[in-house]
């Protein structure tokens, strides 16, 4: 995670403050102390941006996901790709303009590490079309997207600083009754 610089403003401001409080104590002979090491305050903006640049390099990076979107149709509608950690639950979305609209039919997406299903919500003629990645039709392509059995997303693994690549979101062959749960 990179840090801005608003950040660094306010970790310079902090150092300020807390420079001035170091200063109080240093008039007193008191030196902090946290974890058994003596703390040393710096208001240095030099230093201060060293920290934080250190302090960049322990924190998660986050990964990507990417592939192709389908749709049944000669072009693809606008809506939004939906990625759902399936640990916590929380969802992230970004919209998709659509190839009409001159969106290619590929999409990339930026998540934190953890364990995704993704779909694409076309939405056409104020209805909206679920598109996943399922067990049963990967690539929209398969003679298996007619069957009639339940659905199963595949889950995409995200590590920080790594890429998964063609997670491609083509399922729009399912029914109410064999839907994947998402």
């Amino acid at each position: 995670m990179k840090f801005g610089l608003g950040f660094l403003v306010a970790l310079i401001i902090a150092g300020v403050g807390f420079g001035g409080y170091y200063y109080g104590m240093q008039q007193k002979n008191i030196q902090p102390i946290v974890n058994n090491t003596v703390v040393v305050p710096t208001t240095n903006p030099t230093a201060m941006a060293s920290m934080a640049a250190s302090a960049s390099l322990t924190m998660a990076e986050n990964g990507k996901i990417a592939g192709k979107l389908c749709y049944p149709s000669q072009f693809l509608p606008e809506g939004k790709i939906v990625a759902k950690n399936i640990t916590t639950k929380q969802t992230i979305s970004q919209d998709y303009a659509g190839s009409q609209n001159g969106a290619k039919a590929e999409y990339s997406m930026s998540l934190p590490a953890g364990t995704y299903a993704l779909r694409y919500e076309a939405t056409v003629s104020k209805n909206t079309l679920y598109g996943y990645q399922t067990t049963v039709c990967k690539t929209g392509q398969e003679t298996t997207c007619g069957d009639k059995a339940k659905r199963m997303l595949v889950s995409a693994e995200v590590k920080s600083n790594t890429s998964v690549t063609n997670y491609d979101l083509c399922d729009f062959y399912h029914t109410a009754d064999n839907a994947p749960d998402f």
